[in-house]
């Protein structure tokens, strides 16, 4: 259990972090005018579908490893899922960047969404790496204790 703790830490960051972008994308959606927030909503909800993409290819991976013989590697399995988190979540903030430019949205807007979704996916990049650093860094101490304080035989 007492390993389990600092992992946890990087995960509560990255979600406060989530949080804390999806405030300020509200904030940025409150300084549109009452037509550009229009536009905003009408082009929203022509991408409704591909904001679902992410989840119905999770689910769909899901389902796949379930049909795939157990003898593969986990770690295969586990970046192959964040493979296709990554390229689902980049398809559809594609195609909702175009629903906006389209729509008529102030690129102002669009900017500050494109900022929010670079940091959101590096977030997503980040997050496996410190978890495996803070996971694997007990194992590096004891062996650093080890060669600094060898044990008599």
């Amino acid at each position: 259990m007492l390993l389990s703790l600092p992992i946890l830490i990087p995960v509560a960051l990255f979600i406060i972090g989530l949080f804390v972008i999806g405030h300020k994308e509200s904030m940025e959606g409150a300084k549109l005018s009452l037509e550009d927030y229009g536009r905003l909503s009408k082009a929203t909800s022509k991408v409704r579908l591909w904001q679902l993409l992410p989840l119905i290819s999770i689910i769909a991976v899901l389902q796949l490893f379930k049909l795939v013989p157990q003898n593969n590697h986990l770690l295969f399995e586990v970046l192959s899922f964040v493979l296709v988190i990554l390229v689902t979540f980049g398809i559809s903030t594609y195609f909702r960047f175009q629903a906006l430019a389209n729509e008529g949205v102030p690129e102002s807007y669009i900017q500050a969404m494109k900022t929010y979704a670079k940091a959101r996916f590096a977030m997503f990049l980040i997050l496996p790496l410190l978890v495996f650093i803070i996971g694997i860094f007990p194992l590096f101490w004891k062996i650093l204790m080890n060669f600094s304080h060898p044990h008599a035989h």
